[in-house]
């Protein structure tokens, strides 16, 4: 131990470390496997940081549990959760619990990576907590990649999330932030009647969401077949819930489903400069839909189909509507973007701006790269973008957003 740096080797170490951290400590995890890793009742007075020594041999952990805990940042971990023959399909990588001020950035978690998610289990889940950070991480081949459930102040960024059969999944969340994240080649089982979502807000559980914000995320099928893309369902309209204060904003998405951005049951919506596009399958056109909203206001977006279904009070501007092979209507596509945008295979991590001089750029209308997606940079960027995250929360900063 020198100063605030405590070196750990295996296991054991781990938990006789965390058993005595006071606040400012960084525990640096030797290269290893330590296991299913559990904080239980860990509140130092200050932040303490849980990091790989060797950023180049990262630690592995089997599983990692946060409950009743908080002022943690664990970061630059491997996390590698295949399921056990007889495991649930409901077991995490992650979970955290009743947790708050907990940051999890540069991790990299996987599943059985057999080319089937349906056969594994959750990533990440986060229930009855505040104040959580899921950053700058990579997700392969979970059934949900993350679940956030009955929480608060959330943020979801910069991470990137494939194979999977679901993307991230929310309910009753209040104060939510996702944004520069990357979902791509969703493996959903369609023969089982799966409808994939790289987004979805739900009401099972907590009832309607509020605060949230979707800004500079990349949707594209790739490999897979029909996949959703900004899902705001409402199961629970018949009983009076409803979302409020949603804010989808600077988001591209390509491929053969309808709701590529949808909105059911909500009040107060803000859909603005984003692109929706279909893509070189054959499908269903995609499109922005808004489905008993009130209140809502859709600017600078480009996509084949708008639809707004027993909605008021609906401004919509600026808007351009691109070809839809279905009615024979709408802008060419290779007027608006280059030949692989139009042509329906765009890269995730290519330049997906408008080309220069077209209708869309001269107009000011839809998605533009102004930041990397899927990654925050190296892992000192990622720690130090964590900490300006986290301010966020104490400033309030989602309010600026909205209505």
């Amino acid at each position: 131990m020198t100063g605030n740096i405590i070196n750990v080797a295996n296991a054991t170490q781990l938990r006789g470390v965390l058993r005595i951290v006071k606040g400012g400590e960084t525990i640096r995890l030797a290269p290893g496997d330590y296991g299913s890793v559990f904080i239980t009742q860990v509140n130092p007075a200050s932040t303490v940081t849980i990091v790989s020594a060797d950023p180049n041999n990262d630690a592995s952990l089997r599983s990692l549990s946060v409950t009743r805990s908080s002022n943690l940042v664990i970061s630059d971990i491997d996390i590698k959760r295949p399921l056990l023959p007889g495991e649930s399909i409901g077991s995490a990588a992650v979970m955290i619990n009743t947790a708050r001020d907990v940051t999890l950035v540069g991790l990299n978690l996987t599943g059985s990576l057999d080319n089937n998610a349906s056969n594994d289990g959750l990533g990440v889940v986060i229930t009855g907590s505040e104040r959580v950070s899921l950053l700058d991480s990579t997700f392969q081949q979970f059934r949900t990649a993350t679940v956030v459930s009955l929480n608060r102040d959330i943020i979801v960024a910069g991470n990137t999330i494939r194979e999977v059969r679901e993307g991230v999944n929310v309910s009753g969340l209040h104060e939510g932030l996702f944004e520069r994240n990357v979902v791509t080649d969703m493996q959903a089982n369609y023969a089982a009647g799966d409808h994939p979502d790289a987004f979805q807000v739900h009401t099972s559980r907590g009832g309607g969401s509020s605060d949230l914000v979707f800004r500079d995320n990349v949707i594209i099928e790739g490999k897979s077949m029909a996949v959703g893309g900004i899902l705001i369902g409402n199961e629970r309209m018949a009983e009076g819930v409803r979302h409020d204060d949603i804010v989808i904003e600077n988001n591209f998405y390509q491929g053969t489903y309808r709701h590529a951005i949808t909105v059911t049951g909500a009040t107060d919506v803000l859909i603005d400069n984003n692109t929706v596009l279909d893509s070189a399958r054959s499908g269903v056109q995609a499109g922005i839909n808004l489905h008993t909203v009130n209140r809502a206001t859709v600017t600078d977006n480009l996509a084949p189909i708008f639809t707004t279904t027993l909605s008021t009070n609906i401004q919509t501007s600026n808007n351009i509507d691109v070809w839809d092979a279905r009615t024979r209507v709408g802008v060419a596509a290779n007027t608006l973007f280059s030949a692989e945008i139009a042509g329906g295979n765009a890269d995730p991590w290519g330049n997906l701006d408008p080309l220069a001089g077209g209708q869309a750029a001269t107009r000011g209308i839809g998605y533009r790269s102004d930041l990397p997606v899927g990654d925050l940079g190296s892992d000192a960027q990622g720690l130090a973008l964590a900490s300006d995250y986290a301010r966020m929360f104490a400033q309030d900063l989602m309010h600026v957003y909205l209505l």
